[in-house]
């Protein structure tokens, strides 16, 4: 099972969405069944999750009453579908079977949540389409999403070695976007061991933290980009986030770059979600679900060059700059 964190986040954000449409549905009226989907597929995942909830008012019951209940806000009578489609041909088709997940308590029912999911190998170079058939109401909804490749780096490459993080000098990356992409994330992964300063014995291998050295940056399809970036913060991000260890020494030993890249979809409802400082009484409600229905089908993926070794000026920088001496870093 690969990356259910993003089931997570979409629970939370299922409240807010479940909380704005109730804001828009009649009371005194019939109530109007709402589907909400979230789906993010991934090509590296052997494992892809649709989670699926409903949303509506009943009488003079409050959305809050509703969402306690699990026959309100759970399907007992749906098929979940993903065909794959080569151009205009469907390749495959596939049945999503439903699980359940194990939920803290909160806003909505606690006994478990629903996830669809199904097993299949995905191509970058296909179409996928999701159609949710509610058998008992006949209600439907459709989404399509195009699959995000994989980025091409240039640099660093697998074949890095000794790299540098100089804060006298920028950071140069470069790297292909994939097809369908649009925003990406990077991220480096920096790994040190620890050793007791008595005994020199190792106390902690392969400890790591995780500098985010680009957000949500909007990029281009196919496309080849050189960056140059300043270093600098990623010293005093250490600093900020690592404790004085004073019975404690640490060694740099690596990194990982972590390339995270989404669709166009992702990108607008990030667009809409991201907190902002303007004024406003009611965020607008991004949905690339078919016929009134709401949330998320998109695609993203991620590439990591892993191991890259760190060079020798860069573990120097490390322990004698005043920015990290603190943190008592050494050669060996």
């Amino acid at each position: 099972m690969k990356q259910l964190y993003p089931l997570i986040f979409f629970s939370l954000l299922l409240f807010s969405l479940f909380s704005s449409c109730s804001n828009d549905l009649d009371v005194n009226g019939p109530p109007k069944e709402v589907m909400i989907i979230y789906g993010l597929l991934n090509a590296n995942d052997s494992e892809h999750y649709i989670r699926l909830n409903k949303a509506f008012l009943s009488g003079d019951e409050s959305a809050f009453t509703v969402a306690k209940i699990s026959d309100s806000i759970y399907y007992d009578s749906v098929e979940v579908t993903i065909e794959e489609f080569d151009g205009n041909f469907m390749r495959s088709s596939f049945k999503l079977q439903k699980k359940f997940t194990a939920k803290d308590s909160g806003i909505f029912a606690t006994e478990g949540s629903h996830v669809y999911y199904f097993k299949a190998a995905l191509n970058t170079n296909y179409r996928y389409k999701l159609i949710v058939f509610n058998k008992r109401t006949q209600k439907i909804a459709i989404a399509e999403t195009r699959l995000v490749g994989f980025p091409k780096p240039i640099v660093p490459n697998p074949a890095t070695t000794d790299f540098i993080l100089d804060t006298a000098r920028p950071l140069r990356m470069q790297y292909v976007t994939p097809q369908n992409a649009k925003m990406n994330d990077i991220i480096i992964r920096f790994y040190w061991d620890e050793y007791d300063s008595a005994t020199g014995q190792l106390v902690a291998a392969s400890k790591y933290i995780d500098w985010p050295l680009l957000q949500s940056y909007v990029v281009p399809p196919n496309a080849e980009l050189k960056l140059f970036l300043k270093i600098t913060p990623f010293y005093y991000f250490l600093a900020d986030k690592l404790p004085v260890l004073p019975a404690r020494y640490r060694v740099p030993m690596k990194l990982d770059f972590i390339f995270w890249t989404a669709d166009k979809e992702y990108k607008y409802y990030q667009d809409i979600v991201r907190p902002n400082t303007m004024i406003m009484q009611k965020k607008p409600e991004y949905t690339n679900i078919s016929d009134g229905n709401l949330g998320l089908f998109a695609s993203r993926n991620q590439y990591i060059i892993k191991g890259v070794t760190i060079g020798n000026s860069t573990k120097k920088l490390l322990r004698d700059n005043q920015i990290t001496r603190k943190l008592n870093f050494r050669l060996q």
